[in-house]
């Protein structure tokens, strides 16, 4: 009896990315985190080393596209 390994395509592992990603998001706004403390979080949990304050703000600075600024009518 042989068996053969599934292929993972990119459809697959796309979803498995959108999976891992999305649950620990959706744990995190039900309690109340916000999606750029989110992105803090994961700048100082994924480092290799422990990071200083200001290399965790030039993280998520880079990390974080700006808001425009909206125009008043």
């Amino acid at each position: 009896m042989t068996s053969t390994t599934p292929v993972a395509d990119a459809r697959i592992l796309a979803l498995a990315h959108y999976a891992a990603r999305g649950v620990p998001e959706h744990v995190l706004a039900r309690r109340g985190v916000t999606f750029q403390q989110q992105i803090a979080l994961r700048a100082a949990v994924t480092a290799a080393a422990p990071q200083t304050p200001h290399d965790l703000v030039t993280h998520i600075h880079g990390s974080l596209k700006p808001i425009p600024p909206t125009s008043a009518p």
